[in-house]
């Protein structure tokens, strides 16, 4: 009985160390929307300016992690392009799936902005999902 209590003693300890590093590696890669969120962002933020130009938007600036309130309702944005007329929200996700795309276009319906999304990668029908 003894050595049982011992063995379930120490089979908690492990637990608990293990449970102790799940949490640091969490930390250190971050959870859905942290660094590898983050790195992503870093991936697509270059290229940007160039594509919505091509698509015929013409942005010149480009803001990550912008948050902002609106009609008291918070958002976070993974991208904002911007000219002195235009804004284009951008939700970065890895990887993009049709369900990312219609949460965007729902949320910013609600504030009545055009949305665009970005992915390291989708399926191919992804790509034209969300146009109009």
């Amino acid at each position: 009985m003894q050595e049982t209590d011992q063995r379930m003693k120490a089979t908690d300890l492990k637990m608990q160390e293990t449970d102790r590093k799940i949490q640091e590696v969490n930390r250190m890669i971050g959870h859905p929307g942290g660094r590898l969120g983050e790195f992503v962002e870093g991936l697509i933020r270059p290229s940007c300016i160039a594509l919505f130009r091509v698509l015929g938007i013409p942005v010149d600036e480009v803001y990550t992690r912008v948050n902002k309130e609106v009609r008291g309702e918070r958002m976070e944005i993974d991208l904002l392009l911007a000219n002195t007329v235009t804004v284009v929200l951008v939700e970065v996700k890895s990887p993009l799936t049709a369900e990312d795309v219609q949460q965007h276009l729902e949320r910013l319906a609600r504030f009545n902005l055009d949305p665009a999304v970005a992915g390291d990668c989708m399926s191919e029908h992804i790509g034209s999902y969300g146009e109009l």
